[in-house]
């Protein structure tokens, strides 16, 4: 996915030229965040909304030898991006500790989780501080599980909670305050992979994107996509 994502003029491509890149990753990610969204409707609703209602396909099962097709070095990318993830979401509870936080709701709960989430991303940035490489690949894990907290507001409507903030604000908030904008490469290719991957949920949620305002900064980028998933409608 990320091998296309870099495609040159990948914005500009079709939406079935697009697709055809990033499969079989395509398949893969809907087939994760399509069950993860009929969970989050089923717990909300109180009933189980078909996957084919959720996201176009999704329904069907994964193709026979996908997984065998990925290659160990795949294998081994998904598994660590994704330990860091749960990484990042474990610290976040791991804070709430710390800090004494107690169950409330209104501005104190929102606080509250902001904090956490600043505790989790500072522990696992700072842990990594003396080696680039590292530093990098936790930046791209607590990308990941930010990422993943967004889905609800783009493929349905931005929640409205008395006790965590919307997933789209912690997602900017959160790297705004980690990653390091007086390193170049940094601030380049972790703006640039959250705007590229938010346009991928964008385009598959059927959010129209105007391809002129995605020319600006991969900063900017970010910060466009977010506004457009905040205005969304009730799904």
């Amino acid at each position: 996915m990320l091998s296309a994502l870099g495609t040159p003029g990948y914005l500009t491509l079709s939406r079935n030229e697009r697709k055809r890149l990033y499969s079989p990753a395509d398949s893969l990610l809907n087939w994760a965040v399509s069950r993860d969204l009929q969970q989050w409707l089923a717990q909300i609703e109180g009933a189980q909304r078909p996957l084919e209602d959720i996201l176009a396909g999704a329904g069907v099962k994964l193709p026979s030898g996908l997984l065998r097709s990925l290659t160990v070095d795949q294998r081994v990318l998904g598994e660590g991006l994704f330990r860091l993830a749960s990484a990042f979401i474990l610290l976040h509870e791991l804070a709430h500790l710390q800090f004494g936080h107690v169950t409330c709701k209104g501005s104190v709960s929102i606080q509250q989780e902001k904090d956490a989430d600043r505790f989790a991303a500072e522990w696992l940035v700072n842990l990594s501080q003396k080696q680039p490489i590292d530093r990098m690949a936790n930046l791209y894990g607590i990308s990941v599980a930010l990422l993943w907290l967004t889905l609800f507001d783009v493929f349905f409507w931005p929640r409205q909670s008395e006790t965590h903030p919307p997933g789209y604000d912690r997602l900017y908030q959160v790297l705004d305050q980690v990653v390091d904008r007086s390193n170049d490469d940094e601030e380049l290719l972790i703006w640039d992979f959250l705007s590229r991957i938010l346009f991928l949920h964008c385009d598959a949620a059927g959010i129209q994107v105007e391809a002129g305002r995605l020319q600006g900064s991969p900063r900017d980028r970010v910060n466009y996509l977010i506004d457009l998933i905040s205005k969304k409608s009730p799904w």
